[in-house]
Parts: structure tokens; sequence; C-alpha cells
């Protein structure tokens, strides 16, 4: 039997602890030896990065800005810019490649955002880190050291455990096993030069599906890379929403799930 906690790590907008709930149901039936009963750690933090003190960076009149605020808002138009860059750079035939791209820039206009807001700045960054390594530890206490935790990030959420799991300033628990990556910006974020790709000292997985626009660009390559291993997934089947199905959705979720143990 497999004894294994998993910590999920939502992305940004709206966040369905009943999820978690599907989750298992999938995981009960994928993988016959998991202990009968996993445990889920759900990390919402949204309350955090969507709250009115993060917002109201976007609302400051000038002379109200901190040299935080500054920080994230220079981020902000440093991607946009890039974004716009891409475009521009692009040939007059690319005519699929531009549409992705505009279709790109209106689906990252608060995605953008989020991340500005968690990279860059400091105080906001730390307080979400401790939530999630606080989770993790209390998985690890609860599966013991012959366990198995496994975190799972789905969207701006696969962005913060990637940050965590490889930061090595907080290693992380012993029995920590495996990151599993959904619906990923990480590839987009570094073909910006918005982040720079760490080793990943433990097994990853990293699944996308066909049509989402946010992780169109992978992470199945170097520069990204794992000690342990980096295991691309494709999905097979897609719901109705590209994106949330790679976690919302059973049919979905049933494809990556055996990966995960």
């Amino acid at each position: 039997m497999i004894n294994a906690a998993f910590v999920l790590v939502h992305g940004m907008g709206h966040q369905d602890p009943a999820w978690s709930d599907k989750m298992q149901k999938v995981l009960k039936s994928s993988i016959p030896d998991l202990n009968i009963k996993p445990v889920f750690y759900e990390t919402l933090y949204s309350d955090l990065i969507e709250g009115k003190t993060f917002q109201a960076v976007f609302t400051k009149k000038n002379k109200d800005l901190t040299p935080a605020d500054i920080n994230v808002m220079l981020n902000v138009s440093r991607m946009e810019a890039a974004i716009g860059l891409a475009i521009a750079r692009m040939a007059p035939s690319d005519v699929s490649r531009k549409g992705y791209m505009a279709e790109a820039t209106d689906s990252f206009n608060n995605l953008i955002r989020y991340v500005a807001g968690y990279l860059f700045n400091a105080r906001l960054k730390s307080q979400i880190d401790g939530r999630i390594r606080k989770a993790l530890a209390d998985a690890a206490a609860d599966v013991g050291n012959s366990g198995h935790v496994v975190m799972i990030g789905h969207s701006l959420g696969s962005v913060v455990s990637w940050s965590v799991a490889t930061n090595k300033d907080y290693p992380l628990p012993g029995c920590f096993y495996k990151l599993v990556t959904l619906g990923s910006p990480l590839g987009f974020l570094q073909s910006i030069d918005i982040i720079q790709p760490q080793k990943a000292p433990y097994y990853w997985v990293n699944v996308r599906a066909p049509g989402d626009i946010v992780s169109a660009i992978g992470v199945d390559e170097p520069p990204f890379s794992s000690d342990k291993g980096l295991v691309a997934v494709r999905v097979r089947r897609v719901g109705s929403d590209q994106h949330g199905s790679l976690i919302n959705d059973p049919k979905v979720v049933t494809d990556w799930m055996p990966m995960v143990a």
C-alpha cells in the first residue's frame, strides 16, 4: 500500500474545495494500491493574491506608490511589452501564431498581474510560500518518513509550487516525492525572461491540455529539468474549458492521475 498525502495548490480565480473530492475519487480508482484515505491539504491563498491590498496597487495615485508597488507594476509592463514585441516580430504569414499571441494577451491580462504580484512582491511571496511550506509540513507529519508527499499545482498555483519546490534556501520534507504541474504558464514566463529555470530536485510531471493557451509553451525540455526525471503528459480528453478541466473535470483528471503516485 502507498501511504500518500497531497498538497493541492490552486491557481487564481474561483477555487472550489469540491474539486479535491473529485480528485480523491479518481485517485482511488486510478491507483488501487493507494492508501484508502488519501489526505488532501488545499492551499486557498486567493485572499492574499486577490485581496484588496494587492488590487489596490493598480488604483493608487502615484504619490502613494511604494517601491514594492512600483516593482510589481514595472514587471507587469515588462511582460505586456514582451508579448507585444513577440507579436510584432512575427512574419505576416504567421497568422495562426499571431492569433495565439493575441488570444494569449487577452487571457493573460489578469494572470500577468497576479504573477507579478507573486514573483516581485517579496512580502506577498513570503506569505504565500509560507502557507505552502506549512501545508507540506503537515502532510509530511501525516504520512511519516515511509510515506510520500505529492504537491499538485494548477495554473498560477504551478508557478507557486514550482518556486517552493526549487527554493534551495527552504528544503522540503524528506518524504516529499513528486511535483505535478497542471496547465502551467512556466514555459511562457521563461520565454519572456521573467523566470530563470532552476533544476527541480524531485520527480516532476507536467500536464498540458490541447488548446490551453496558458500552457501552450511547455516545460518539457531544457532549460527546465529535474534530478529525478521530468515527464511530459498531454491529456487525450478535453473539457469545455481546456485550462480548468485539468483540475475540475474527472474525465480529464483520469488521464493524468495515474502519473501522480
